[in-house]
């Protein structure tokens, strides 16, 4: 009988890890919330923004950036036409930088991270 009772607690405990891991990730691209309403990036999005800024010099950083913290003017910040790549409305209010080899999605009025496109 013990054995039947922990054979369903390990089972129980090793069906919850993969939950727990999903939830403790960072978010840095899909959908991310914004003062406006959500912005959605498919992947083919993503990879095309990434083929965009990649174009430029990526800026280095004395500090890593995180989500919700203040770009630094070396970091140049650039406006994304709708036509190459099929944004949503929303995502056009902002402004997408990179630096140590990442993508930001930045409030072009505070320069705040807003969202951080996964490399």
């Amino acid at each position: 009988m013990k054995s039947i009772v922990l054979a369903a607690t390990v089972t129980a405990i090793l069906a919850a890890i993969p939950a727990l891991a999903q939830t403790s990730a960072p978010q840095t691209t899909g959908t991310i919330p914004t003062a406006e309403g959500s912005i959605t990036f498919t992947e083919e999005q993503q990879l095309k923004i990434k083929q965009l800024l990649g174009k430029q010099k990526s800026a280095k950083l004395e500090q890593t950036a995180t989500i919700g913290s203040t770009l630094p003017e070396q970091v140049e910040l650039h406006a994304l036409n709708d036509a190459d790549i099929g944004l949503p409305a929303v995502a056009q209010n902002y402004r997408y930088g990179m630096a140590e080899s990442q993508v930001f999605v930045v409030d072009p009025r505070t320069r705040r991270v807003v969202g951080i496109i996964a490399e």
